[in-house]
Protein backbone atom coordinates (compact mmCIF):
# COMPACT_ATOMS: atom_id res chain seq x y z
CA UNK A 1 0.00 0.00 0.00
CA UNK A 2 0.81 3.27 -0.91
CA UNK A 3 2.31 5.52 2.22
CA UNK A 4 1.09 8.77 1.20
CA UNK A 5 0.88 11.64 3.31
CA UNK A 6 -2.32 14.01 4.49
CA UNK A 7 -1.60 17.46 5.54
CA UNK A 8 -3.73 18.83 8.32
CA UNK A 9 -3.03 23.06 9.63
CA UNK A 10 -4.46 23.56 12.80
CA UNK A 11 -4.91 27.51 13.51
CA UNK A 12 -6.20 29.57 16.65
CA UNK A 13 -9.25 31.34 17.87
CA UNK A 14 -8.96 35.14 17.47
CA UNK A 15 -8.23 35.04 21.36
CA UNK A 16 -5.65 33.08 21.62
CA UNK A 17 -2.84 32.01 24.58
CA UNK A 18 0.41 33.62 23.48
CA UNK A 19 2.43 31.52 25.71
CA UNK A 20 4.42 29.33 23.27
CA UNK A 21 5.06 26.55 25.93
CA UNK A 22 0.65 26.08 25.86
CA UNK A 23 1.14 25.58 22.06
CA UNK A 24 3.49 23.26 22.39
CA UNK A 25 1.73 21.40 25.10
CA UNK A 26 -1.39 21.17 22.77
CA UNK A 27 0.27 19.64 20.10
CA UNK A 28 1.22 16.73 22.42
CA UNK A 29 -2.04 16.63 23.67
CA UNK A 30 -2.87 16.22 20.15
CA UNK A 31 0.46 14.08 19.22
CA UNK A 32 -0.65 11.42 22.16
CA UNK A 33 -4.29 11.30 21.15
CA UNK A 34 -3.32 10.17 17.88
CA UNK A 35 -0.98 7.65 18.71
CA UNK A 36 -3.28 6.57 20.81
CA UNK A 37 -6.21 6.17 18.04
CA UNK A 38 -4.16 5.14 15.38
CA UNK A 39 -0.70 3.26 16.91
CA UNK A 40 0.64 3.27 13.40
CA UNK A 41 0.25 6.95 12.33
CA UNK A 42 3.12 9.60 12.90
CA UNK A 43 3.68 12.94 11.56
CA UNK A 44 6.36 15.49 11.10
CA UNK A 45 4.88 19.16 12.32
CA UNK A 46 5.93 22.73 11.60
CA UNK A 47 5.31 25.91 13.63
CA UNK A 48 5.08 28.92 12.06
CA UNK A 49 3.23 32.37 12.87
CA UNK A 50 -0.13 33.58 10.89
CA UNK A 51 0.12 37.20 9.23
CA UNK A 52 -2.30 38.18 12.21
CA UNK A 53 0.80 36.78 14.38
CA UNK A 54 -1.33 33.56 15.74
CA UNK A 55 0.92 30.24 15.72
CA UNK A 56 -0.11 27.66 12.99
CA UNK A 57 0.96 23.63 13.08
CA UNK A 58 1.31 22.40 9.54
CA UNK A 59 1.20 18.45 10.16
CA UNK A 60 2.29 16.02 7.47
CA UNK A 61 0.61 13.07 8.92
CA UNK A 62 1.30 8.92 7.48
CA UNK A 63 0.04 5.79 8.63
CA UNK A 64 -3.34 6.95 8.65
CA UNK A 65 -5.88 5.45 5.85
CA UNK A 66 -8.80 7.25 6.80
CA UNK A 67 -9.46 9.98 9.51
CA UNK A 68 -12.19 12.24 8.77
CA UNK A 69 -11.57 16.16 8.96
CA UNK A 70 -14.51 16.61 11.38
CA UNK A 71 -12.98 14.61 13.98
CA UNK A 72 -9.46 16.36 13.91
CA UNK A 73 -11.12 19.53 13.86
CA UNK A 74 -13.51 18.91 17.07
CA UNK A 75 -10.36 17.45 19.10
CA UNK A 76 -7.86 20.07 18.24
CA UNK A 77 -11.18 22.91 19.46
CA UNK A 78 -11.20 20.13 22.62
CA UNK A 79 -7.86 20.97 22.88
CA UNK A 80 -6.85 24.35 22.45
CA UNK A 81 -9.95 25.80 24.23
CA UNK A 82 -9.64 23.28 27.21
CA UNK A 83 -13.11 21.48 26.74
CA UNK A 84 -15.29 18.96 25.77
CA UNK A 85 -17.59 18.48 22.71
CA UNK A 86 -20.83 15.88 22.03
CA UNK A 87 -19.67 12.78 19.92
CA UNK A 88 -22.58 12.53 17.70
CA UNK A 89 -21.42 15.03 14.85
CA UNK A 90 -21.23 14.06 11.21
CA UNK A 91 -18.06 12.55 9.54
CA UNK A 92 -19.45 12.20 6.13
CA UNK A 93 -17.13 13.19 3.37
CA UNK A 94 -17.40 15.57 0.46
CA UNK A 95 -19.89 19.07 0.40
CA UNK A 96 -22.90 17.19 2.32
CA UNK A 97 -20.21 16.34 4.99
CA UNK A 98 -19.33 19.73 5.10
CA UNK A 99 -22.85 21.36 5.39
CA UNK A 100 -23.59 18.52 7.53
CA UNK A 101 -21.03 18.98 10.29
CA UNK A 102 -21.42 22.86 9.73
CA UNK A 103 -25.34 22.56 11.21
CA UNK A 104 -24.28 20.43 13.91
CA UNK A 105 -21.98 23.36 14.96
CA UNK A 106 -24.55 26.38 14.70
CA UNK A 107 -27.35 23.47 16.61
CA UNK A 108 -24.48 22.40 19.39
CA UNK A 109 -22.58 25.47 20.00
CA UNK A 110 -23.78 28.55 21.61
CA UNK A 111 -20.58 30.48 21.56
CA UNK A 112 -20.04 32.04 18.48
CA UNK A 113 -16.55 32.04 18.78
CA UNK A 114 -16.05 28.85 19.66
CA UNK A 115 -17.86 27.84 16.92
CA UNK A 116 -16.15 29.89 14.22
CA UNK A 117 -12.72 28.13 15.29
CA UNK A 118 -14.78 25.09 15.20
CA UNK A 119 -15.34 25.55 11.75
CA UNK A 120 -12.19 26.80 10.45
CA UNK A 121 -9.23 25.77 13.37
CA UNK A 122 -8.76 22.93 11.09
CA UNK A 123 -7.55 22.21 7.28
CA UNK A 124 -7.02 19.04 5.50
CA UNK A 125 -5.30 18.32 2.00
CA UNK A 126 -4.50 14.88 0.53
CA UNK A 127 -0.82 14.82 -0.79
CA UNK A 128 -1.20 11.53 -3.38
CA UNK A 129 2.19 11.71 -4.90
CA UNK A 130 5.82 11.42 -4.01
CA UNK A 131 6.47 15.12 -5.56
CA UNK A 132 3.74 16.36 -3.91
CA UNK A 133 5.34 15.50 -0.85
CA UNK A 134 8.58 16.62 -1.89
CA UNK A 135 7.32 20.17 -2.80
CA UNK A 136 5.54 20.57 0.47
CA UNK A 137 8.64 19.83 2.37
CA UNK A 138 10.87 22.53 -0.12
CA UNK A 139 8.24 24.87 1.21
CA UNK A 140 7.76 24.51 4.21
CA UNK A 141 10.29 22.43 5.67
CA UNK A 142 13.35 23.61 4.11
CA UNK A 143 14.79 27.41 6.57
CA UNK A 144 12.12 29.36 5.25
CA UNK A 145 12.26 32.64 6.81
CA UNK A 146 9.81 34.48 8.03
CA UNK A 147 9.72 37.97 10.56
CA UNK A 148 9.14 36.84 13.89
CA UNK A 149 5.76 38.57 16.03
CA UNK A 150 6.46 39.36 19.59
CA UNK A 151 6.07 36.86 22.52
CA UNK A 152 7.56 34.34 19.94
CA UNK A 153 11.37 34.45 21.25
CA UNK A 154 11.26 31.54 23.60
CA UNK A 155 9.20 29.50 20.98
CA UNK A 156 12.45 26.92 20.63
CA UNK A 157 11.36 24.16 18.08
CA UNK A 158 9.76 25.22 14.83
CA UNK A 159 9.57 21.21 13.52
CA UNK A 160 10.17 17.93 14.99
CA UNK A 161 8.48 14.45 14.73
CA UNK A 162 5.69 12.19 16.79
CA UNK A 163 5.55 8.71 16.12
CA UNK A 164 9.48 8.54 14.98
CA UNK A 165 9.85 4.54 14.61
CA UNK A 166 6.71 4.76 12.29
CA UNK A 167 7.48 7.22 9.82
CA UNK A 168 8.13 5.88 6.39
CA UNK A 169 11.43 6.17 5.27
CA UNK A 170 13.75 5.16 2.35
CA UNK A 171 16.85 3.30 2.02
CA UNK A 172 19.59 5.61 3.06
CA UNK A 173 22.75 5.27 0.93
CA UNK A 174 25.84 7.44 2.36
CA UNK A 175 28.54 8.12 -0.64
CA UNK A 176 32.26 9.40 1.12
CA UNK A 177 33.81 11.98 -1.56
CA UNK A 178 36.79 14.49 -0.77
CA UNK A 179 36.37 18.21 -0.36
CA UNK A 180 36.86 18.72 -3.84
CA UNK A 181 34.69 16.75 -5.20
CA UNK A 182 32.20 18.46 -2.55
CA UNK A 183 33.28 21.73 -4.40
CA UNK A 184 32.85 20.35 -8.07
CA UNK A 185 29.16 18.82 -7.11
CA UNK A 186 28.10 22.02 -5.31
CA UNK A 187 29.50 24.25 -8.70
CA UNK A 188 27.25 21.59 -10.34
CA UNK A 189 24.38 22.28 -8.31
CA UNK A 190 24.79 25.98 -8.48
CA UNK A 191 24.24 25.59 -12.65
CA UNK A 192 21.78 23.40 -12.41
CA UNK A 193 19.28 25.33 -10.00
CA UNK A 194 20.35 28.51 -12.49
CA UNK A 195 19.14 27.15 -15.01
CA UNK A 196 15.90 26.17 -13.49
CA UNK A 197 15.38 29.53 -12.74
CA UNK A 198 15.93 29.28 -9.05
CA UNK A 199 18.90 30.90 -6.88
CA UNK A 200 20.69 28.87 -4.13
CA UNK A 201 22.90 30.73 -2.14
CA UNK A 202 25.69 30.55 0.23
CA UNK A 203 28.34 27.61 1.15
CA UNK A 204 28.64 24.92 3.46
CA UNK A 205 25.80 21.78 3.45
CA UNK A 206 23.27 20.84 0.39
CA UNK A 207 19.97 19.17 0.69
CA UNK A 208 17.79 18.28 -1.95
CA UNK A 209 14.46 17.38 -1.99
CA UNK A 210 14.74 15.07 -6.01
CA UNK A 211 13.29 12.39 -7.62
CA UNK A 212 16.20 11.79 -9.41
CA UNK A 213 18.64 10.70 -6.43
CA UNK A 214 20.04 7.94 -8.61
CA UNK A 215 21.39 10.89 -11.21
CA UNK A 216 22.42 12.92 -8.34
CA UNK A 217 24.48 10.13 -7.21
CA UNK A 218 26.43 9.82 -10.48
CA UNK A 219 27.45 13.08 -10.24
CA UNK A 220 29.13 12.30 -6.82
CA UNK A 221 30.83 9.47 -8.84
CA UNK A 222 32.05 11.61 -11.60
CA UNK A 223 33.04 14.33 -8.85
CA UNK A 224 35.66 11.72 -7.64
CA UNK A 225 36.54 10.04 -11.07
CA UNK A 226 36.20 12.77 -14.03
CA UNK A 227 34.23 15.74 -14.61
CA UNK A 228 30.82 16.45 -13.79
CA UNK A 229 30.79 18.50 -16.95
CA UNK A 230 29.93 15.30 -19.01
CA UNK A 231 26.43 15.08 -17.24
CA UNK A 232 23.24 15.77 -19.20
CA UNK A 233 21.52 18.56 -17.63
CA UNK A 234 17.93 16.72 -19.16
CA UNK A 235 18.52 14.05 -16.86
CA UNK A 236 17.51 15.98 -13.50
CA UNK A 237 13.78 17.13 -13.30
CA UNK A 238 13.40 19.18 -10.12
Amino acid sequence: MRNWSKLYMGTYPDEWNHDPLSWKSNLDTLGKWLLREYPAASFIWKLEPQKRGAPQFHLLVYGICFLPWQVVAVRWAEIVSECSLPKNYPTEKGKRGAALFHSWVRNNVENYEFADHLLAGVQVKAIQSRNGVMRYCGKKYMGKEFALPESWERVGRFWGVVGRKNLPRSEVLEVEISREGFLKVRRFARRWFASKGMDRRGGGALTLFTGAHWQWIRVLELAETGSTATCDWAMFPP
